[in-house]
């Protein structure tokens, strides 16, 4: 039986970085849908019920860790693996987001082979745990 190929949700504002996610996703092949802001993001995630969420921390309208916040504090997505992009390194913003349940956090500009293995293991260790009583509740 052929699996089904796993969707991703990628949020960022830059149209180039998205450019850049769809095109090594589906390369890798995933089945990959975008957004430009949290608002279509939360729209997205809604609608189409991603396999694993990447999204850019700074972002106008919603910032990824209100993206972060929301799929985790609803059932039917707190499992979905979520990998932010940043192009800050900064220890307080990698303890909240670790606080509040990233899987992965990718600096920019994202190296292609980086992304790719980012997204394998954040799928491979879909959480064993119930999620709603994972540490970062």
């Amino acid at each position: 039986m052929k699996q089904a190929r796993k969707r991703i949700l990628a949020i960022d504002d830059d149209a180039g970085i998205r450019s850049l996610l769809s095109h090594v996703l589906r390369r890798a092949g995933y089945e990959v849908a975008l957004a430009v802001d949290g608002a279509e993001g939360l729209r997205s995630i809604e609608a189409h019920a991603p396999d694993l969420v990447l999204c850019d921390l700074h972002m106008p309208v919603m910032d990824g860790f209100a993206m972060l916040e929301f799929v985790r504090s609803k059932r039917s997505t707190a499992a979905v693996p979520f990998i932010l992009l940043t192009a800050m390194d900064d220890r307080r913003n990698v303890l909240r987001g670790l606080r509040l349940g990233v899987d992965d956090f990718l600096g920019k500009p994202v190296r292609p082979e980086a992304l790719v293995e980012s997204v394998r293991e954040a799928l491979d260790k879909r959480r064993r745990v119930d999620p709603w009583t994972a540490p970062w509740r």
